[in-house]
């Protein structure tokens, strides 16, 4: 396994906000992932990418 990054049944909420739900990945060696999200409000920080 040449996976740099694994994420497996990721939740995340915000203020009793379900903004992920169940989320799984993996990234592998040599290979680019960016994440993109919506921004609402300003003062939301975005998502980094790696």
């Amino acid at each position: 396994m040449n996976n740099i990054l694994e994420v497996t049944g990721l939740t995340k909420l915000f203020n009793g906000f379900r903004a992920v739900d169940d989320l799984s990945f993996s990234v592998k060696k040599g290979k680019c992932m960016v994440f993109s999200v919506k921004m609402e409000q300003e003062n939301q920080l975005p998502l980094e990418c790696f």
